[in-house]
């Protein structure tokens, strides 16, 4: 059964879902990631890139930014900010 992570019913960090059974944490997304990821769902709706690349380029960055990795999120930042 899912719940609700310790860190958020405890005032404190991201609030986020955790899943013990398959070890998995999904937390809340910033607003800078929600924006990043409603500009590319408006890239693909008006028909600037193809909505399958929307998806993949939308998983990769969900993945990466979700990673406890420095180096991963390192160079999603480094990415993301064009360097």
């Amino acid at each position: 059964m899912a719940q609700k992570s310790k860190a958020s019913t405890n005032g404190g960090g991201s609030s986020g879902i955790e899943v013990p059974v398959i070890d998995l944490r999904v937390s809340r997304p910033s607003r800078q990631s929600v924006a990043w990821l409603a500009g590319l769902g408006a890239m693909a709706a008006i028909e600037l890139i193809e909505w399958p690349l929307a998806l993949i380029v939308a998983a990769g960055h969900i993945v990466a930014t979700q990673t406890e990795s420095p180096t991963v999120r390192e160079a999603v930042e480094g990415a993301e900010s064009g360097v």
